[in-house]
Formats: structure tokens, sequence, C-alpha cells
């Protein structure tokens, strides 16, 4: 039953379970309503309980605040009755979507609300006109901490995009860790991409440990910083997350595996030789190893590094993001690049993060659409990529010492990559630093090299 009536405002009070919380800004509603009156009925339903005649706003919450402000004393009000609750949720979250008044947060606790009411998501669809995905990806924003989403939500104005993207992020505590800890929303949206790749890379490991146990090959944990001693290891096998997981090791004895750096490698212990090892070749030995260690690590911060600049290869150039740059870091990049002795630039390689396939494999009109795409990819971007594909210097010299030139031009490179969000994963972050710096353990410094950059 409806019924259409003049209602004071003193017995109009906004409905408890309204999904929108917060009016906004009814500076202009009010003046026009001052100056004009109601040109609008609300939608009310009567809040039957032993305090007396009063009504729920379902529909003019915005209107009823301003009237108010206005001076209005009585409001016109087309009053509904039998309604489910779950109905006037309804109601009220249609009427709020097709303006686009609720934030992400109150849109997913809106439909939250109506599941608890007794609704279905068929049902939640069908009352709003969203599919059934949409609101099942609504539904899903309740998980994440509801304090932290809707302060991030306020400061970074974050999209629906932005949450179906951290959602790629399975374990619950890990999205709530990276929304708590995030700047801003592009670093919000590196630190997602960074997550997925681990995400990625850790279902790789999990998926190649079950292989080699099934193959009765075991995990040796104390073997993970020994891999390098030939005197204790063979190493019969790596395995890297860009492999197809060809697993052709059988059991034999002595073998074993251990993780680093999100590599495998099959260990075989050493056999015993009877040669008198003297003071010097043990030294070598433990410059060798220090040296292979240091170089591995390397060759993980160039991965990072690579995987960084890939992402915004794509960002500028697919996707079109804009980029700006100070003087000083279009200088830098030139200066770091024009540093080394990197290998000539080839357009083949600075099409690579654009197109993972290759150039070569490429048809005609892929090669046309590459080169446009390039073409939107800052100068600066491109620089450093041909600055990192060409890092085949050593940061570590024959004696094992810190090589400052080479290490000086890691550190440049590394700062200017933080500058535009680049972040270490946060496991390696110290280990990799200290490489860079020449600050690791990992160096030999018996002797103090001097050398001017």
């Amino acid at each position: 039953m409806e019924e259409l009536k003049m209602i004071s405002i003193e017995r109009l009070i906004h409905h408890p379970d309204n999904p929108r919380k917060d009016v906004g800004d009814i500076t202009e509603l009010t003046e026009s309503i001052r100056k004009n009156g109601i040109m609008q009925n609300l939608t009310v339903i009567p809040k039957k309980d032993q305090f007396g005649d009063q009504y729920w706003v379902l529909i003019g919450n915005r209107r009823f605040e301003a009237a108010k402000a206005a001076g209005l004393r009585e409001l016109p009000c087309k009053v509904v009755d039998d309604l489910s609750p779950a109905e006037q949720v309804g109601i009220m979250l249609e009427e709020n979507m097709q303006r686009n008044d609720l934030t992400i947060v109150e849109q997913a606790e809106g439909f939250q609300l109506m599941l608890d009411f007794g609704e279905s998501v068929e049902s939640i669809a069908e009352r709003t006109g969203f599919s059934e995905t949409t609101v099942r990806r609504r539904l899903k924003i309740n998980e994440l901490d509801k304090k932290t989403l809707s302060e991030k939500a306020e400061a970074f104005q974050l999209t629906i995009s932005d949450i179906t993207e951290l959602e790629k992020v399975k374990d619950v505590e890990e999205r709530n860790r990276l929304l708590k800890v995030a700047s801003s929303q592009s670093d919000l949206q590196f630190r997602i991409k960074s997550a997925v790749r681990q995400q990625k890379t850790d279902e790789w490991i999990s998926e190649v440990r079950k292989k080699l146990e099934k193959n009765g090959i075991p995990e040796n944990k104390e073997a993970h910083n020994d891999i390098w001693n030939s005197s204790k290891w063979e190493i019969v096998k790596r395995y890297r997350d860009t492999d197809k997981c060809e697993i052709d090791i059988e059991s034999q004895p002595d073998v074993c595996y251990c993780i680093r750096y999100d590599e495998f490698f099959i260990l075989k212990k050493a056999k015993k030789e009877k040669k008198v090892e003297t003071p010097e070749d043990r030294a070598r030995k433990e410059t060798e190893k220090r040296k292979k260690q240091i170089e591995a690590i390397k060759g993980a911060i160039k991965k990072e590094f690579k995987e960084f600049l890939t992402e915004k290869f794509r960002e500028t150039g697919i996707l079109k993001y804009k980029m700006r740059f100070e003087p000083l870091e279009t200088r830098t990049a030139w200066e770091i690049m024009c540093g080394g002795s990197y290998a000539s630039i080839y357009k083949s390689r600075l099409i690579e993060p654009l197109c993972p396939s290759g150039w070569h494999s490429l048809k005609e009109e892929e090669r046309i659409k590459a080169n446009s795409q390039l073409r939107h990819v800052p100068i600066e971007i491109q620089m450093a990529w041909v600055t990192v594909d060409g890092l085949t210097d050593t940061i570590v010299d024959h004696n094992g010492e810190y090589y400052e030139i080479v290490g000086k031009r890691y550190g440049r490179l590394y700062d200017l990559l933080c500058v535009w969000g680049f972040r270490f994963s946060a496991e390696n972050e110290e280990e990799f630093e200290s490489v860079i710096n020449g600050e690791s353990e990992l160096y030999v410094r018996e002797k103090k090299q001097e050398v001017k950059e």
C-alpha cells in the first residue's frame, strides 16, 4: 500500500541499514530547496515500535538533510508499507547505485546486508541490475579489513579495478597487508603485481617440490649456504621458474635438492679426494665460493630490475600511462647507460618487454603495432632497460673484493628506479642492498682497493 502525505520533519529518521553513510556536500541542494522548496517527494516506511508515529527514510536522505538545513518544517512523503528488511535495503541500494552515490565499501556492505536478510546472489543481481559475477566480487570486498579499506579508498580514490586486481592475491591476510603498507594507488598496484608474481613463483616451487619428492629426492636445507662449495657438493641440475618443470632426475644415493633465490639446485655429494689441501687452496676456494654467491645475488638483482621495467614498458607502451620525469632523472639515466661497456642497442631488445615472444617471431602487422607501442615508452625507461639488459660487468673483482666502479653504477641505477617506485622483495632487500653498496660480508676485505670513478 502506498500513500502520499505531508509529514513533520521531526518524525523522519535516516534508515539504520542505509548503505550510504555520508550524504556528502548538500550546500547547493540546501540553497535550491530554500528558494524553490521540495520538488520531489521522499519515500518512507513506518517505523513500527512503541515510540510514536515515526518514519524511516528509504529514498531522499540528501533532500531530507538539505530540507532540515533550509528550515522546512514538513516534507511531502510517499509512505510504503509491508516491505521486508531485504526489500528495504534493496530499494536503497538501487536508488544510490543508479546515481553512483555509493563508495566501494558501502556497495559491499549493502550486498552483504541483503545476503544476511536471506537474499541470494542471483536475487541481488536481479534486484540491482548488476551481474552475478559483479555481486560476488563486491561481496569478496567484505573479506578485507573495513577500516583500512575505507581509509585507503578515500586517500587513493581506489576503483573497483584496483580491488579486483587485489583479489588476485589469494591470501586474505596478505591482501590486507598490501593495502595497509601501500603509500599511493600506483604503489598499491606495483605491490599487487609483485605479490601475484611471487604467488605464481611459490605455486611453481610447490609443484616442483612435489615432483622431486615423488621421485625420491629429499630436500637438504643445510646445503642452502654450501651449494657453491665444490668440496661438498656437485651441482647436477638447476631449475628456474621459467622452466617447464620436466623433472628427469630419479632417486640416487647422495642426491638431494635445496632452494635458493627461487631456484632449485639438484645436488650430489662431491667425491672426496685424497689431495692435501694447502691454506692457499682453501683461501682460493673460499674466494671463488664468495664470488659465485655474489654473482648469483647480482643475477637475482638484475631479474627484479627487469621485472619492474617490463611493467613500466607495458604501462606506458600498451596502457599509455603517462609518467613525468625531472631533468635530473633524464640526465642520470643517460649517464648510467653510457657509463658501462654495454652491448649495442638493438630494437629487437627494446621490443622484448612488449612482445615476450621476440621480435623475429612477429608478423608484419604485429611489428607495426609493437613499434607504435614503443614510441609511447618514455626514453628514460628505454635507457634504463638498455642499462639493465647489458649489466654484464662483475661487481666483485678477481680477489673477491668489492669492485667500486661497477658497484656505484648499480647503486645509481637502483636509486633512479626507486624514484620511479621500485622496491626489492622484502625478504631480499637487506642482502641485495649490501651487495650493491659493498657492505656484504661476502666480500673479501683483507685488502682495500682504491679506485676512482
